[in-house]
C-alpha cells in the first residue's frame, strides 16, 4: 500500500524539492503562524491545494504519524491566516469528525472565525446537521462571521429556546451571542428570560452582564 505520507518524508530530506519550504513550516512542533504566512505568501496559490492535502490525509493525524500529529494543526492555522476560503469544507469535517478537546478542532473553529463571511453559508449548512454537544461551537463561529444575517441570529435564537439545561453557562453564552448578533432586538428576549426563568446565581449575572455590554 502505498504512504501517503512518503512525498512529505522526501521533501523534509531535500532543500531542491517543491515542497520543502512548506514541509519544514508545518512538520516541526512549533510553527509561528504569521511568520510562515508571510514568508510562503508569494507561492499562497501552490501551497493552498497541498494544505488542504495534508487535511485529508488521515494519516498525519496520528501522534505517532510524520510530524507526531502537528502538521494538520499547522495547516489549519496557516488556511485560516490567509483566509482560504478554498479550505472551508475541509475545517467543517474536522469540526464533524473531531472533538472538542482535539487541538486541530479549535484550530478549525478559529481559522472559520478569521475565513468570516465567506464561510457563513456552509457553517449555517452544518448548523443544521450538527449534534447539540457541537452547538457552543457553532455559535462562537456565528458570532464573528454572522453579524447582520436574520438566518444565524434565529439560529441562535432557536438553540436558546430548545436548550434543555437552561440555568448553565453555555446558555448564558448563547444569550451573549444572541445579543452580539442583534442586541437592540435580542434585549426583549433576553429580559424577558430574566424575568420569568429560575437561574442560580452565577448564570443570572452572567446573563445581567450581557445585557449591560450590549446596552
Amino acid at each position: 500500500m502505498d504512504d501517503p505520507t512518503a512525498v512529505w518524508r522526501e521533501a523534509l530530506k531535500d532543500d531542491s524539492h517543491p515542497r520543502y519550504k512548506l514541509a519544514w513550516a508545518i512538520f516541526p512542533e512549533t510553527m509561528n503562524v504569521s511568520r510562515a504566512a508571510r514568508r510562503l505568501e508569494a507561492d499562497k496559490d501552490v501551497h493552498i491545494p497541498l494544505l488542504l492535502e495534508i487535511l485529508e490525509t488521515g494519516d498525519l493525524y496520528d501522534e505517532d504519524s510524520l510530524g507526531e500529529g502537528y502538521a494538520p494543526i499547522h495547516a489549519v492555522d496557516l488556511l485560516g491566516e490567509w483566509r482560504a476560503v478554498e479550505a472551508v469544507p475541509h475545517l467543517i469535517r474536522i469540526l464533524a469528525d473531531e472533538t472538542w478537546e482535539a487541538v486541530v478542532y479549535d484550530c478549525a473553529t478559529q481559522a472559520l472565525r478569521n475565513i468570516g463571511p465567506a464561510a457563513l453559508d456552509a457553517v449555517l449548512a452544518f448548523a443544521e446537521t450538527v449534534e447539540p454537544d457541537k452547538h457552543i461551537t457553532v455559535a462562537d463561529i456565528l458570532e464573528a462571521i454572522g453579524q447582520g444575517d436574520e438566518r444565524a441570529y434565529a439560529w441562535v435564537e432557536a438553540r436558546l429556546a430548545d436548550m434543555p439545561d437552561k440555568d448553565s453557562l453555555d446558555f448564558a453564552f448563547l444569550v451573549e451571542t444572541l445579543l452580539s448578533l442583534d442586541a437592540e432586538r435580542a434585549r426583549p428576549t433576553v429580559e424577558a428570560l430574566l424575568r420569568r426563568g429560575r437561574f442560580s446565581k452565577l448564570v443570572r449575572q452572567e446573563i445581567t452582564n450581557s445585557l449591560r455590554k450590549y446596552s
